[in-house]
């Protein structure tokens, strides 16, 4: 059984952010654009942020 709760969802997500910056990190010439892929590639894609909505609250 598969388990996709959203506590599972968010480890998966903090993994794959943790070993991107590990490798940016380590110098292995990384940058957003591999985090980015790497997410879409797990089938977390971004969220369009309509112009004008950025906030740096979190």
């Amino acid at each position: 059984m598969t388990d996709t709760s959203p506590a599972s969802d968010l480890n998966k997500v903090l993994r794959i952010v943790a070993t991107w910056y590990s490798d940016v990190n380590d110098g292995y010439g990384f940058d957003a654009g591999d985090l980015v892929w790497n997410l879409e590639k797990a089938g977390y894609p971004l969220p369009d942020v309509p112009e004008g909505e950025e906030t740096d609250d979190a």
